[in-house]
């Protein structure tokens, strides 16, 4: 081989050395990037976790209010037709009552 062509490869083997740093540095980039992603995805779930019980304490809150509700409503359906059955029996007496006078 020549001197030419000796040179020619030193050359060669200098860029490609120069690629292998570079790739390295690459590779060590990706490295701590994959790190950080996978640093923040532990983060976001735990901050979704919280996020998440506290819906769940929110919507326990509003069913068992809701259930509230629902119950306080029959109960005052029930004492109003108590109140309408006792308001007809005053006012069958109260005609019994008319009628007697009359």
């Amino acid at each position: 081989m020549d001197q030419e062509s000796s040179a020619r490869f030193d050359g060669i083997d200098g860029r490609l050395d120069g690629i292998d740093t570079r790739f390295d540095g690459i590779d060590a980039r990706f490295e701590r990037l994959e790190g950080f992603i996978a640093a923040e995805g532990a983060k976001s779930r735990r901050h979704f976790d919280v996020v998440a019980e506290g819906l769940r304490t929110d919507i326990q809150v509003l069913a068992d209010g809701h259930d509230a509700l629902r119950r306080d409503v029959a109960e005052l359906k029930a004492g109003q037709v108590r109140l309408e059955t006792g308001h007809e029996r005053l006012e069958v007496r109260l005609l019994a009552l008319e009628h007697r006078r009359d």
